[in-house]
């Protein structure tokens, strides 16, 4: 029977409703009934898929919006990374440059101080030539730099070592002249 209604259309099925014997009618029926079965299970398993997928769209939904929550906020992070190390880059760069100008300016003051100490070694000398000179024995050579000890030694206030130590190798090179 299921064969035979299979193959009608409507038109035919309503034909055979109407003209149709009880055997044929109560076979309509049950097929009708089981056939109806069976669309309200596909039914409420097609509503089941239909609700798992709506779920999971809700789901997949709401981890894209965290995804790009978090995208978005350490897209944020990497531009605040990236402000503060150009910050920190613009800051050594100017240490740099600063470092460099006072390293100019250190070499350009070593120079002059060079120039400086070389002039005041020069008057030194000069001076340590004048302090001696005129002592032309050897006892007129030690009271003069027992003199020259007690204006210029360290501990008096206007002492200076690097004078004093200038006249002491003076004073060894003349006394040992003296002695031979």
């Amino acid at each position: 029977m299921d064969q035979k209604i299979n193959m009608y259309t409507n038109k035919g099925i309503e034909i055979l409703i109407e003209a149709g014997d009880y055997q044929q009618l109560n076979e309509i029926r049950q097929f009708l009934f089981s056939e109806n079965c069976r669309l309200q299970e596909k039914e409420s398993l097609l509503d089941e898929q239909l609700a798992k997928l709506e779920e999971e769209r809700r789901n997949f939904r709401s981890q894209m919006d965290e995804i790009a929550t978090e995208f978005e906020r350490k897209q944020e992070q990497l531009r605040k990374d990236r402000l503060f190390f150009d910050q920190k880059m613009k800051i050594l760069k100017e240490g740099f440059d600063k470092l460099n100008q006072d390293k100019k300016q250190l070499e350009l003051e070593r120079s002059f101080l060079a120039e400086d100490q070389r002039y005041m070694d020069e008057q030194a000398a000069d001076a340590i030539d004048f302090f001696f000179k005129g002592a032309d024995t050897e006892d007129a050579l030690k009271k003069r730099y027992r003199d020259l000890m007690k204006i210029f030694h360290p501990d008096n206030e206007s002492g200076d070592s690097q004078l004093m130590q200038m006249i002491n190798i003076e004073y060894s090179k003349l006394s040992g002249s003296y002695v031979g």
